[in-house]
């Protein structure tokens, strides 16, 4: 195996980690298993303790954020995410386990393969998304307006994944760049997210091609066609640049170059001032 090119860097912000912890609310008996409400829609995973299991039984555990009209799992807006974990019992001791490597975005558990009837607390959602202060809130005297807050909370962490996405749950999952335009603004006001923006900032211009063009999503992972640099410069620079030094006073410093005599675009340095 080749070694890998490039430069290694120190992460600049601190990892995801586990930092609301969600309890269900209702446990449903179905004709496979049982349906969990955890009563909000999260981002994280599931805790589960189970007793009664031997060697090779296996649980699963699928996730999804809307239930159909008979009660089971409604799957569709999901697209071709698989949505599901799977345990495979190593003996016959009481388990309390969790996956180390992902997270859904869901309300609703559909869980099969439980040996004994279970309790509430056998269950835990543990909410991810990365590291940092909630620094502000917002309340007012209109319950409306207080629940429209409280959406836009839960949806803003719940899309901090090393870099702010679009969606947690389905399939698509992506950085792109002109969802930030207006959401970056407000977000400052909740949660201290500078080095979350910072590293972002940074990747976007690590993703730049030889000509300065930037991708429509971070790291060009959908390798669309069609240069729109010219637009998505204007997101970085005016928007999400602009609105950090006006929340902090503090410009992460966007300083424009160009690394080739055939360069049609400016290429954008970040670099801290």
């Amino acid at each position: 195996m080749d070694a890998p090119g490039g430069r290694l860097v120190l992460q600049p912000n601190p990892n995801i980690a586990v930092q609301d912890i969600v309890k269900p609310v209702s446990i449903t008996k179905t004709d496979h298993g049982y349906i969990l409400d955890m009563g909000q829609n999260m981002v994280g995973r599931l805790q589960i303790k189970a007793r009664g299991l031997q060697r090779g039984d296996t649980l699963t555990m699928k996730f999804a954020e809307l239930l159909n009209p008979d009660g089971t799992l409604y799957l569709a807006n999901l697209r071709t995410a698989k949505v599901l974990d799977t345990y495979i019992a190593k003996d016959s001791k009481p388990i309390v386990w969790h996956p180390e490597y992902v997270y859904h975005g869901f309300r609703y558990v559909e869980v099969k393969g439980l040996k004994n009837e279970p309790k509430l607390g056998d269950f835990e959602g543990q909410v991810m998304y990365d590291k940092m202060a909630v620094t502000g809130h917002f309340e007012t005297s209109n319950a409306v307006i207080n629940q429209i807050y409280h959406n836009a909370f839960w949806g803003i962490r719940g899309n901090y994944r090393g870099m702010p996405t679009d969606c947690p749950q389905r399939d698509e999952r992506l950085g792109w760049l002109g969802d930030r335009t207006m959401g970056c603004y407000g977000e400052s006001y909740i949660f201290n997210n500078h080095a979350l923006y910072s590293k972002w900032l940074t990747d976007i211009h690590d993703g730049q091609n030889e000509a300065g063009s930037i991708s429509i999503e971070y790291l060009h992972i959908l390798r669309m066609t069609g240069d729109r640099s010219e637009l998505y410069h204007l997101v970085q620079e005016e928007k999400v640049e602009w609105s950090g030094y006006q929340r902090r006073g503090c410009l992460s410093g966007v300083r424009v170059t160009c690394s080739s005599t055939s360069c049609t675009r400016p290429r954008w340095t970040v670099a801290a001032m």
